[in-house]
């Protein structure tokens, strides 16, 4: 179930407002990987991107996939290494993507039509609300990076995210009352996939009720 790690990008792009906003797409609803989802402009990493730097590759392409979506043109010294997301093992396609954080280079987004359909300058809280209320979907690694840049006061806070070494996600998901939980290395339950166990708390609960991160101890 495991399956060849396919590595990919995206990049969370943050323009100035009040305090800030950031920017996600729709993807085509007949696209196979959460086809009508909002995410992130990302993509794979093409065979001629491949550096001996995992990180280095998975930047070139997303300068690449951002264009390509948004029209937008970024530049690659100026995304910072955010997060890493590796697929969880019960999924029979299994990404690991490198999530970058950067600042709106100026202009317009024009979405391609094709992989991409719309987009939104919004700020966090208002992407999480949409998605409470049904109205947009949201991809697990998607809600919980925005869950984060929600808690942020400021643009400059947000950036400073990226400041630190970059966090890993390698969720292991396990059942619980009403739902699921993705588990994140510090939660308690997260060495033995135990999503009932007592203890510190980094994860996200994806109940029928709500969906929540937390991080806790």
């Amino acid at each position: 179930m495991s399956g060849e790690l396919i590595p990919s990008a995206a990049v969370v792009l943050l323009r100035r407002a009040d305090p800030f906003e950031v920017l996600v797409v729709r993807r085509s609803a007949e696209m196979r990987f959460y086809g009508g989802a909002w995410v992130f402009p990302g993509g794979r990493v093409d065979p001629d991107e491949q550096r001996a730097d995992p990180i280095e590759s998975a930047r070139v392409a997303a300068v690449r996939e951002v264009h390509e979506e948004t029209r937008l043109l970024v530049n690659a010294d100026a995304l910072r290494p955010l997060s890493r997301w590796t697929t969880p093992v019960e999924r029979p396609r299994r990404y690991r993507a490198w999530f970058f954080l950067g600042e709106h280079p100026g202009g317009e987004v024009e979405v391609d039509g094709s992989e991409i359909h719309a987009h939104w300058w919004t700020r966090p809280a208002e992407a999480l609300a949409a998605r409470e209320r049904g109205d947009l979907i949201l991809p697990p690694p998607v809600f919980v990076t925005l869950s984060v840049l929600a808690e942020q006061p400021s643009l400059e806070s947000a950036i400073a995210l990226a400041e630190g070494p970059p966090q890993h996600y390698d969720p292991r998901v396990s059942p619980i009352a009403g739902g699921h939980a993705s588990l994140y290395e510090g939660d308690a339950g997260f060495l033995n996939g135990n999503g009932e166990m007592p203890g510190r708390r980094h994860r996200l609960w994806m109940t029928e009720r709500e969906w929540r991160y937390e991080r806790s101890g």
